[in-house]
């Protein structure tokens, strides 16, 4: 049997410590009023923005390439030395023909592929401590099946010049997907398609990191 535990405040003011639904002690970082945190504590946390790269090298983020069910294509963001990185949103990112959202051609894959869409389709997934959970329900195989999962989208039909599309779709996640250094966590995106034909695909993942300091 379990003991009841109340966490007072000591001045004699009774004000109680709280605890969230998943028995977490809800606590609030005070900064003193001075302000004189150091150099390396204001710089603990920073805006992170990075490509996926390919995997084999990590030097590419052109996404429109060649991919088979045999020779899959695979673009990552991966654990970075001295850094916990937080994710909490990807974009997909599209300059194309044929991407015009207002009509039927969200049943294509943009020039890749016409209605109904691409044969295999991407996937895309988390990997943390060697457990693959899809984002996807199932592999997108045509512009429109990004609304199943998508936040945000824009969609401007000529914007890049006649017949030239732009098309971005934001993916938030309710929480930051963590990347730890020194693991095999990482974010995937898998192609499977031929992709030469479109003329820029790029997916951006954006969060903040945690730089760690040595002790």
């Amino acid at each position: 049997m379990s003991t009841p535990t109340r966490i007072l405040d000591g001045t004699g003011a009774a004000h109680e410590a709280k605890v969230t639904s998943e028995n977490a002690l809800k606590v609030t970082a005070v900064e003193p009023s001075g302000l004189d945190l150091t150099e390396a504590e204001l710089s603990r946390f920073q805006y992170f923005n990075t490509y996926f790269l390919d995997a084999a090298t990590l030097t590419s983020q052109n996404m429109n390439v060649l991919g088979t069910l045999a020779v899959p294509q695979t673009f990552v963001v991966r654990r970075r030395p001295k850094e916990l990185l937080y994710i909490t949103r990807v974009r997909f990112i599209f300059n194309d023909e044929q991407m015009d959202m207002s009509g039927g051609e969200g049943r294509r894959f943009a020039s890749a592929a016409p209605p109904p869409g691409l044969t295999n389709g991407l996937r895309f997934f988390t990997d943390q401590s060697g457990l693959e959970v899809d984002a996807f329900n199932e592999p997108v195989k045509q512009m429109a099946d990004f609304w199943r999962y998508a936040d945000d989208f824009v969609s401007v039909t000529g914007a890049l010049g006649a017949g030239e599309d732009f098309l971005s779709w934001d993916i938030t996640f309710p929480r930051p997907v963590v990347i730890t250094e020194g693991s095999i966590d990482r974010l995937a995106i898998v192609i499977r398609d031929d992709l030469t034909s479109i003329n820029l695909f790029r997916t951006i993942a954006t969060g903040y990191r945690e730089v760690i300091k040595a002790p």
